[in-house]
């Protein structure tokens, strides 16, 4: 229980500094608060020792960086750097988490910033633990979707690029992202992909192994026998534990909310129809990931638009999008809804229940490199 308290008061009260720095009305506030923030969510992830389930496998590859040199550019050197001038493997744990933050405290907009932080907390500050080269990549998509929405494409291939150095799979936004570009019609980003979003989505939930024949055939006659060899894999096709599937359900209902939002959404920023696109593939993922444990990674990688998603509907005003209030209370309404089912699963996961075949996470109890015993 102690460590479960820990956990909810990062989220909590770094939640409440960025909510006094959005309110505050000078610079030395706004940054103050901001530091605050950072400095809460940080420093646990860069001093925890053993926690995550992967932490034992980056010490490991830390210790023997040079026979990982087949690993992403970014993550391999900076592991590289470190270890030969040094310096202790800690370090790079105190690195990696510096990485993940920084791109999205960059990210946040100067308004309402809050919905943000407390939904990315609760969805991914965990997770962060074990996925550290997912977290990085996670971050800088983030910040390259906040310059996607003011048209400032440039900055957004940058920082995709970059988030690839870490994970490959990041490239796969920064296509989607060029793709959500090709011109289409008002009226198909409005009314037909929302249409045609719920369908797809049916059909994959019921037709999900089908899907997953022709994709293993398809990797077969590409001659990426090892990717399709995860299809015929027990350790990867094992259903996760996702315990009454409730945290689905809600993802999937909520992403699907906002697709249908579009039009309104687009009212506010007319980019933010790649949100839509986002979210779509991240309903995909976690639909998937609940028969295939590889999908999670989809999952994860477009993780960034839903609290976006719900900064946009809590954002959407009756001078917006030309609605009554009653509208406006239901999107506000289904954000604080999410926002509590997320803050509950957070929870859950700080008690260690166990992860895709109920073994433990390593995320409790907590504990500090400075109380490890040696």
């Amino acid at each position: 229980m102690p460590t479960v308290i820990f956990y909810c008061s990062i989220l909590l009260f770094s939640t409440l500094f960025i909510y006094l720095r959005d309110k505050g009305k000078g610079k030395l506030e706004y940054y103050f608060f901001t530091i605050l923030a950072f400095l809460l969510v940080f420093i646990p992830s860069a001093i925890r020792y053993e926690i995550g389930a992967d932490y034992l496998n980056y010490k490991k590859i830390y210790l023997n960086i040079d026979y990982y040199n087949q690993m992403e550019f970014g993550f391999y050197y900076i592991n590289y750097f470190l270890n030969n001038i040094g310096s202790h493997y800690q370090w790079s744990f105190v690195v990696f988490a510096f990485l993940y933050f920084l791109p999205l405290f960059l990210g946040y907009p100067k308004r309402n910033a809050w919905i943000i932080h407390f939904l990315f907390g609760s969805f991914f500050y965990l997770l962060s633990f074990f996925y550290v080269r997912s977290a990085i990549a996670v971050g800088f998509c983030f910040l390259a979707l906040h310059f996607l929405l003011k048209n400032r494409f440039n900055y957004f291939l940058l920082f995709v690029f970059i988030g690839s150095l870490f994970h490959v799979s990041a490239l796969f936004v920064g296509l989607v992202g060029l793709l959500s570009f090709i011109p289409t019609s008002k009226f198909f980003k409005h009314y037909i992909f929302p249409v045609i979003s719920i369908f797809l989505l049916i059909f994959i939930y019921l037709q999900s192994n089908v899907l997953f024949g022709i994709m293993e055939k398809i990797l077969f006659l590409l001659k990426m026998e090892k990717y399709a060899g995860y299809f015929s894999s027990t350790k990867w096709m094992d259903a996760r534990n996702l315990g009454s599937g409730i945290g689905v359900l809600a993802k999937v209902i909520f992403s699907v909310y906002y697709i249908f939002n579009t039009k309104n959404a687009m009212k506010y920023n007319d980019k933010n129809w790649a949100i839509s696109v986002f979210l779509f593939l991240y309903a995909v993922g976690v639909i998937l990931s609940a028969q295939i444990v590889i999908f999670g990674r989809l999952a994860y990688m477009f993780i960034f638009a839903m609290p976006y998603a719900a900064f946009v509907l809590w954002n959407l005003t009756d001078n917006i999008v030309k609605c009554n209030s009653f509208v406006i209370n239901i999107n506000r309404l289904v954000v604080l809804l999410f926002a509590i089912m997320s803050l509950l699963f957070y929870i859950k996961d700080g008690f260690d229940l166990g992860g895709n075949w109920g073994e433990s996470l390593f995320l409790n109890p907590y504990r500090t490199i400075f109380s490890k015993n040696e």
